[in-house]
């Protein structure tokens, strides 16, 4: 059963020329479960059983590929992009834990708000890589830290050469569409965390564990 739908899912993924609409997916998914239905009453042999099966498989696919379709964030109601009009800045999460790398310290960051001078708080979707230089305040973040940051965000830069690596392809399969390099002086924490504490919980382990393995040499 899982083969179809992740066959769904990778349809979804590797092959965008193809790909169809919501309503379509609901209109084939709706017509499929129909004909399984009607056959599990109407074909009561057990020689006919193949054809419930055959439309169920066809059934879990579309479902794969439905839920893949749901999930891209272009796809989202309130994806961030959707409403970039008069907005000045962005409140967001930090989503995952922040990594240090050579010459800066990277994390992922979920919008949250959206406002402006004249624009109202407005709740927005979307994740962004952000990159800071490397200071104690950017040191300090941690997982489900409300930090603000001013508007706009830039798309990630396609490959440039035949061939190359495609980081932004990369980074949008994990629903990541933009990124930002905040510098001490264009960002303000919040004081707040809005951590799922199972993952909180998770990261503070992995702390002590790298703390124990460090102080052992």
């Amino acid at each position: 059963m899982l083969i179809p739908f992740a066959l769904g899912i990778w349809c979804w993924v590797c092959l965008p020329a193809f790909r169809m609409s919501l309503s379509t997916l609901v209109v084939v998914s709706l017509a499929l479960f129909a004909v399984a239905a009607a056959t599990a009453f109407v074909l009561k042999s057990y020689r006919h059983n193949w054809v419930f099966g055959a439309v169920m498989l066809g059934y879990l696919f579309l479902v794969g590929y439905a839920l893949a379709c749901v999930q891209e964030a272009e796809n989202q109601k309130d994806y961030f992009r959707n409403y970039q009009d008069d907005v000045h800045y962005y409140v967001a999460r930090v989503y995952d834990y922040p990594t240090e790398r050579t010459n800066t310290i990277r994390t992922v960051l979920e919008l949250e708000y959206q406002f402006g001078d004249s624009l109202a708080s407005r709740y927005v979707s979307g994740k962004v890589m952000a990159y800071f230089p490397k200071s104690d305040s950017a040191f300090a973040l941690k997982y489900g830290d409300l930090i603000a940051f001013p508007a706009p965000i830039r798309e990630v830069t396609p490959p440039l050469n035949p061939g190359e690596f495609d980081y932004r392809d990369y980074l949008a399969r994990k629903g990541i569409t933009g990124q930002v390099y905040l510098k001490d002086e264009d960002w303000i924490d919040l004081r707040v965390n809005n951590a799922n504490p199972i993952f909180a919980f998770s990261y503070r382990f992995r702390d002590v564990l790298l703390n124990s393995l460090k102080s052992s040499g």
